[in-house]
């Protein structure tokens, strides 16, 4: 049941990779495989102008009633080497390769508090998870830890 919840809330957020190919997946982050990534957005840090991703992760079984104290991670931000804040273009921005590909601009929008700016997506760059297993190895044995991976996909460059 616990898969079916975690790939349920995964085609719901609409994840797909088919468009990527698999050299153009960056791995962001890995969580336990109990966990789905609720929201996505991507951030500048006003003070230092730098880029990043924050990720907010939540348990289903919590949001279903089967697990009351468990609710996931806390939200992150993780930055990537080649993901940049373009000051000049207002954009996010992926450099690699000689390849410079515009993820995010900012926009505008009106909130009860006024005028507020934020990172809207382009749709190049797409953000989604899938289950995985990594091996860990002691010298010994070898075990299998089942995660989410999230990864930062690429489509079109």
């Amino acid at each position: 049941m616990r898969i079916g919840l975690i790939l349920g809330a995964l085609y719901f957020l609409g994840v797909v990779f088919s468009a990527a190919a698999p050299s153009d997946l960056i791995r962001i982050d890995s969580v336990n495989e109990k966990y789905a990534v609720e929201s996505v957005s991507f951030e500048v840090n006003p003070q230092n102008g730098r880029a990043g991703i924050r990720l907010v992760y939540n348990n289903p079984q919590q949001l279903t009633g089967l697990e009351d104290v468990d609710r996931g991670p806390a939200p992150r931000i993780v930055s990537l080497p080649n993901l940049q804040y373009d000051a000049s273009a207002q954009a996010i921005v992926y450099q690699q390769r000689g390849d410079r590909v515009v993820c995010a601009t900012a926009a505008k929008r009106w909130t009860v508090f006024g005028k507020i700016t934020y990172m809207k997506p382009t749709g190049v760059c797409s953000i989604g998870s899938r289950l995985a297993d990594h091996l860990s190895d002691d010298g010994w044995r070898v075990d299998r830890i089942p995660t989410l991976d999230t990864f930062l996909a690429i489509t079109n460059r």
